[in-house]
């Protein structure tokens, strides 16, 4: 048996090292003209990795250790379809207790400008889903994400690359947007509502948006919820939000459109928020217990066809159904003051 570690790190474009926490660590045996997988396992949160070599006929040689940016829940690719990958350099005769040392990836940059952070929130959201909310966020397939995006107009027809998702599980990151704190976690939030929802959506619920304006129902409620999803990673349910992952005061959003607030992604997003914080605001003084309470309610309640009517204002009485018996009134209270009812 061959004990093989390390350490492995992605360099972000903040110009320092960060752990490759979540990036996949494999061990490779060339045997010959065939390559022989040994092992494959997780890169921990300090960034170190432990692999075991145990196949028969592998005594320490030709050895390679590679680490994949891709998972079953998300696939990073460049624009000619190519997965990421490192390698560090192959190894000839290790010992039984094998030391690679500390490797590391240049996501800064270079044509992978941005990579680390992209998959550090991707990351970051599957676990929390996972570990706190008791949700599997996987779709059938990983979801393909073209980073760096630098030709697809999402079908705007006007020329310009910009972010967006599709229902066929594949998202779309322009580099600016790889490296914001809530972009990369609210395009996957589209990914993992559109799972759980057979691919279905409320009329009209495509298309650009503002977060200032109003727009359709279902437009406000589809952006309401992927803006809240990052939001609910990145905050302690005590906390107020911070302006790097809102697109407005999700307290207190009132620089946006409220004719009425069903209308408004920002007031929506507002609504979730307030159903899961667990501080006071205002009319807002309750709260789900569970961390995955709003996301599994939400989940549950999509539509029934593609096309079918639904918005945020719905949801006030499937959010009811699901509190204790005798605070109701209080869900009221949350989407009264949001103007959401």
């Amino acid at each position: 048996i061959y004990n093989i570690r390390g350490r492995f790190s992605v360099k972000w474009t903040d110009h320092t090292l960060h752990p490759g926490w979540g990036w996949r660590a494999v061990a490779w045996w060339k045997n010959g003209a065939d390559w022989v997988q040994l092992d494959s396992q997780w890169v921990d949160w300090e960034g170190k990795f432990f692999l075991t070599a145990n196949t028969p006929g592998y005594t320490g040689q030709n050895l390679r250790v590679q680490f994949r940016s891709y998972n079953r829940f998300f696939e990073p690719r460049d624009e000619d379809d190519h997965t990421f990958r490192w390698k560090n350099p192959d190894k000839n005769n290790i010992a039984a207790d094998h030391d690679e040392g500390h490797r590391w990836a240049d996501c800064d940059g270079t044509d992978t400008n941005g990579l680390g952070e992209v998959h550090f929130r991707a990351y970051q959201l599957w676990s929390r889903m996972h570990w706190d909310a008791g949700i599997n966020a996987l779709r059938a397939n990983p979801i393909v994400v073209y980073y760096p995006n630098t030709s697809y107009d999402c079908g705007n027809g006007d020329g310009v690359p910009w972010s967006c998702a599709n229902t066929a599980g594949t998202l779309w990151l322009i580099p600016k947007h790889g490296t914001n704190r809530g972009t990369v976690q609210h395009e996957l939030g589209h990914q993992i509502n559109y799972e759980f929802w057979n691919n279905k959506r409320p009329p009209n619920a495509g298309g650009s948006h503002n977060a200032a304006k109003c727009n359709t129902k279902g437009l406000a409620l589809m952006e309401g919820y992927a803006n809240f999803v990052p939001i609910w990673v990145q905050t302690n349910r005590s906390a107020v939000p911070d302006a790097g992952i809102r697109p407005y005061d999700t307290e207190d959003p009132s620089g946006a459109c409220k004719t009425p607030g069903t209308t408004n992604e920002a007031w929506v997003a507002a609504t979730f928020w307030d159903l899961h914080d667990s501080h006071a605001d205002g009319d807002d003084v309750i709260w789900f217990k569970k961390l995955g309470a709003v996301h599994k309610i939400f989940f549950q309640h999509g539509p029934a066809n593609d096309g079918d009517a639904l918005a945020i204002d719905d949801f006030r009485t499937f959010y009811r159904d699901a509190a204790s018996d005798g605070h109701e009134s209080y869900i009221d209270d949350i989407f009264t003051q949001n103007d959401t009812d």
